[in-house]
């Protein structure tokens, strides 16, 4: 009778577990909004995507980053091989609203055109979009 009331209460500790890690799975998954900026050295343009919304990502804490980020910045830098455009610097900024992503564009933009003086280019969106970078735990 004991040994039962033992096992009774691990298989309920075994489902609150399981039952606390899969909720714990869904933090940190959210909307964000991308843009990327690819520069190269050997080029005096700038390379610019427009802005996009990405679901159902992972983030990091409370700062909102986007987890895994250097994978959606290879993802710009193989484009940007594939224009021709070899050995490109790739960053990607993300925000947790449009309006911020607007805004760090827009700084971005200006400090590449002025400070730097480069030509910004833009990408359009049928030629480039993220894709959601799915990795495994």
């Amino acid at each position: 009778m004991r040994s039962l009331k033992y096992v009774a209460l691990m298989a309920v500790l075994l489902l609150t577990t399981v039952q606390l890690a899969y909720a714990a799975k869904g933090k940190g998954v959210k909307t964000t909004y991308v843009f990327g900026v690819a520069t190269s050295f050997n080029d005096s343009t700038a390379y610019v995507t427009v802005i996009q919304q990405l679901d159902s990502v992972r983030t990091v804490g409370k700062t909102g980053i986007l987890a895994n980020k250097q994978e959606y910045s290879y993802q710009l830098r193989e484009f940007m091989g594939g224009k021709g455009i070899q050995h490109a610097t790739c960053v990607t900024v993300n925000a947790k609203s449009r309006k911020e992503a607007e805004k760090s564009l827009s700084s971005m933009k200006q400090r590449l055109a002025g400070k730097n003086k480069l030509i910004v280019k833009q990408i359009p969106a049928e030629e480039f979009a993220y894709q959601r970078v799915v990795m495994a735990h």
